[in-house]
């Protein structure tokens, strides 16, 4: 699984991987040695597997982004297309990438966070990060191999993520900036 925020997927505004950005011709340039960029490093992976006759992967975006594995899927056989088409049609065909939602509010971490971490657990960390205590994390349950029984853990495995996505942008992040922009008019 991966999260690395909407910046670290190398995206043009149109959505398509940036060939321009010098981190991707630079990872391009070197595959499959040293990548620096989440997108080439997940095709090296996959290209090490191919190699050495392991089965694929599955991908798992946890990134705010409708339709993160999608998004996560199209970049990386784009990023292989660059340097190997091979590789990319291997990708296309037999890696998943399917696509979740994460739902879990993280505050701003406080003084108090810091004092009672180290206070309660003995640990000193000048940036915890705090969490609420509701949690939801949705997955398409689209796996190339076998998966770990996330479902024990509460992560709902469902065919379609997107209404679940629909859901949060509209009640959650809907009813946020309504109060925001509500607070600000109010003064």
């Amino acid at each position: 699984s991966l999260t690395c925020t909407e910046k670290g997927y190398m995206l043009r505004t149109d959505g398509t991987l940036d060939t321009d950005c010098p981190a991707i011709r630079r990872d391009a340039a070197a595959f499959p040695q040293t990548p620096n960029t989440v997108i080439a490093v997940i095709a090296a992976v996959c290209h090490r597997r191919r190699a050495a006759g392991l089965r694929p992967v599955t991908v798992v975006s946890c990134d705010n982004l409708p339709a993160n594995g999608k998004v996560t899927q199209s970049a990386v056989v784009q990023f292989c297309r660059l340097v190997d088409a091979d590789l990319a049609d291997f990708v296309q065909r037999n890696v998943c990438f399917p696509s979740s939602m994460v739902d879990r509010i993280t505050p701003t971490t406080t003084n108090d966070d810091i004092r009672l971490l180290a206070r309660e657990f003995g640990i000193r960390d000048r940036i915890p990060v705090p969490a609420e205590d509701f949690m939801q994390w949705v997955l398409e349950d689209n796996f190339c191999n076998t998966r770990p029984p996330w479902e024990n853990a509460g992560v709902q495995l469902v065919r379609d993520v997107t209404p679940f996505e629909l859901m949060k942008l509209r009640l959650l992040n809907g009813s946020h900036s309504a109060l925001t922009y509500s607070g600000c008019l109010a003064g």
